[in-house]
């Protein structure tokens, strides 16, 4: 048995800058019972995300739904996707209101025994993307350095996998890494393993087995621009690189639009300018590789867009870009 559910349909992991599902994904299915909610009952928004409807928190109507489910389905074989974006993903001061709340909720998964019989992964996608204070250095790391948290019912605590899962929480992991274990855990469950497509991450595994020490965000398929085991240095954003760069960037941008002139749409985009640059960072590779990564934020005008640039270079000063708008 399955359910899905998401709190914010608009920006729903399947939905956003996406086409959505044309039949239900899976046996139970929240949204469309969720835009029903949401087209009957008040609802009070924070900044994009439906804050509280009617007398709830928009979060809770996604997780009452957990409830009902894993209470109905308990002992038998299920899978759920219960995600929740309306406290947390806009502004980072308002995730404590759910913590009496998350911790009602698990209490009420060990009183009914869920817990003795389930894999819970309580995990996020990401950091905050935007707002003050993603663009302080802390900011930047935390943006890639999203929680997971797992939960292992006792009758699956083998020796070696404790001591596996301890030693992996001081490595690093990526959602290739949760995928693969996703597959162990129905291989655990007597469910005979089906092929695991490991063409995205040849070297992910498990968190329930081995992983080495010496593992680098190239190594397992996270791009420099996602990678928070760089050590960054402050450069200096009136250097001439740092211009240059930022000018060039600019530029492309200009470039990559102006490859939609016959479209319908052409004519609604303007030229962008730099603005004021906002700040830039250095890493050298950590394995002797001379080329250097280089990350630089900046504003574009008008209407004072915001970008993040990540680039490598060479000693040639040959670009290859990562280009990401903050607000996305």
């Amino acid at each position: 048995m399955t359910a899905y559910a998401e709190d914010v349909t608009w920006m729903s992991t399947f939905n956003y800058v996406s086409k959505g599902f044309k039949d239900p994904p899976t046996d139970h299915y929240f949204r469309p019972y969720f835009q029903s909610v949401m087209s009957k009952l008040d609802v009070h928004s924070i900044v994009y995300s439906p804050f509280c409807i009617s007398y709830k928190h928009g979060a809770e109507y996604a997780y009452d739904y957990m409830m009902d489910f894993v209470k109905t389905y308990k002992g038998t074989p299920y899978f759920g996707l219960f995600w929740a974006n309306s406290f947390s993903h806009d502004d980072p001061n308002l995730a404590f209101i759910m913590d009496e709340r998350i911790s009602k909720y698990m209490g009420q998964l060990e009183e009914e025994g869920i817990m003795e019989e389930s894999v819970i992964l309580f995990l996020a996608d990401h950091g905050l993307r935007f707002g003050a204070a993603r663009h302080t250095e802390v900011g930047g790391y935390e943006e890639n350095l999203p929680m997971l948290n797992i939960w292992i019912p006792p009758k699956l605590r083998t020796p070696e996998i404790l001591e596996n899962i301890r030693a992996n929480q001081k490595k690093l992991i990526n959602p290739y890494d949760v995928y693969h274990t996703m597959f162990d855990v129905l291989r655990m469950s007597g469910y005979e393993k089906p092929g695991l497509n490991r063409a995205a991450c040849l070297n992910c595994t498990s968190i329930f087995k081995p992983m080495p020490a010496t593992r680098k965000c190239r190594d397992i398929g996270i791009p420099s621009q996602f990678c928070a085991c760089k050590d960054y240095t402050s450069f200096p954003i009136d250097s001439n690189i740092t211009i240059t760069t930022a000018a060039a960037i600019v530029n492309y941008m200009n470039g990559f639009k102006n490859t939609f002139k016959s479209s319908s749409f052409s004519g609604l985009c303007k030229n962008l300018s730099l603005g004021k640059i906002n700040g830039a960072h250095e890493s050298t590779e950590d394995d002797g590789n001379p080329n250097k990564n280089f990350v630089v934020s900046f504003e574009t005008e008008p209407n004072k867009g915001q970008f993040e640039v990540t680039l490598t270079y060479q000693r040639t000063l040959q670009l290859l870009l990562s280009i990401r708008e903050l607000f996305l």
